[in-house]
């Protein structure tokens, strides 16, 4: 995303892969990257981004991605990302929706560009989740606050949700919850562990890491055909998951 946006603004929290040490790299490339921390003993997520979003609102930015860094932004169709901003109005907020990607046994294991390396994802996405973005102009005209995971913005006044465009724009989001095994432990262990420290996160906040945390504490290998499972299962509470995946290489265009 460094040749789309003009500021990032990124919280680490309980990071330990190196991600500190890869932004402060590209800091020195001269990408505009703000690194925050967010306190290790807790998952303050919505805080967290509601707290940026404060920031910007007497801002000058003209458009607000809340991400994710398991989310890419991928246009629909032969239009770049610019090209498609060009044509939205910044009185609507808008939502991209999922779409999955999963590892298999096709995945280019020494490719280290996530967005390159696996290369299917799930056929149909079992229950319909998406992201919002907006202008910052939404901020003035809707005072409101981000949902926890960056679903939906709310009204700060009567807590209503604030109306999302009619009419879809042409952004998906690549989604890459499960990358690797290691990966895979990491995020669930460590993102439970914050969970159990916060009394104010009940048992269905991020349920599927819960559903989990036994699995990636058990020293037994997962196999790539497992972590594909858990892949297609991420997030489907209700009813069956997704049994498929389709070939569908990411488009790097921005």
């Amino acid at each position: 995303h460094k040749d789309l946006f003009d500021r990032f603004i990124i919280t680490l929290h309980r990071s330990v892969d190196g991600t500190k040490e890869r932004l402060e790299h590209y800091i020195q490339a001269g990408v505009p990257i703000e690194i925050r921390y967010a306190p290790p003993e807790s998952y303050p997520q919505k805080e967290v981004m509601n707290g940026v979003l404060s920031e910007l609102e007497a801002g000058e930015q003209q458009w607000i991605f809340p991400l994710d860094a398991d989310e890419f932004l991928v246009p629909i169709g032969n239009q770049s990302i610019a090209e498609v901003l060009d044509g939205l109005s910044t009185d609507e907020i808008y939502e991209m929706p999922w779409k999955t990607y999963t590892p298999t046994v096709h995945d280019i294991v020494t490719e280290k560009d996530v967005r390159k390396r696996p290369t299917y994802r799930r056929e149909k996405e079992m229950q319909y989740y998406s992201k919002v973005f907006f202008a910052s102009s939404i901020l003035q005209q809707y005072p409101c606050v981000l949902a926890m995971g960056n679903h939906y913005l709310f009204q700060k006044l009567d807590g209503k949700l604030v109306p999302i465009a009619p009419h879809k724009c042409a952004i998906e989001l690549a989604h890459f919850p499960i990358r690797s095994e290691a990966q895979f432990r990491r995020k669930v262990i460590g993102g439970c562990e914050s969970l159990s420290e916060d009394p104010t996160k009940g048992d269905q906040v991020c349920y599927h890491w819960r559903s989990l945390y036994e699995r990636c504490r058990d020293p037994n290998p997962i196999s790539i055909e497992e972590l594909q499972k858990h892949a297609l299962e991420y997030t489907v509470k209700d009813g069956p998951p997704c049994c498929t995946v389709v070939e569908d290489p990411i488009q790097l265009h921005v």
